[in-house]
């Protein structure tokens, strides 16, 4: 975030125009004339929130789902999508192999081996 020619004061004021939810209310509790700076501001703002990070999980978590003998394709290739999004680089033959051994669906395992088609 930068302002051309804006102090500090006008700097952290405006910060808080870019926050939601819990950055909010994180800002709003700061104490008066606690913060001397806008780059004060900032180091306090990534040192507060560095932690809150959710962790990311490694590859091999995907190989733990399994479809439900209940849910259908869709319920659960919409929670593999989820727990897909939470995985650290991940490795597409990975991913279509555990989405294989995951699923009952056998037309859509048998699908899952058809070549990925060139995207230009």
């Amino acid at each position: 975030m930068e302002f051309k020619g804006a102090n500090d004061a006008i700097m952290c004021l405006a910060f808080s125009s870019y926050l939601k939810r819990g950055a909010n209310r994180w800002y709003g509790r700061l104490k008066p004339n606690s913060i001397s700076s806008f780059r004060e501001l900032s180091q306090e703002f990534v040192t507060y929130f560095a932690n809150s990070q959710p962790q990311r999980k490694p590859a091999d978590a995907l190989l733990a789902l399994r479809q439900g003998n209940d849910e259908t394709l869709r319920s659960f290739v919409g929670r593999f999508r989820a727990e897909l999004s939470q995985i650290k680089d991940p490795n597409h033959e990975m991913v279509r192999a555990a989405m294989k051994s995951a699923i009952h669906d056998r037309d859509f395992k048998v699908a899952l081996n058809i070549p990925e088609i060139s995207r230009n």
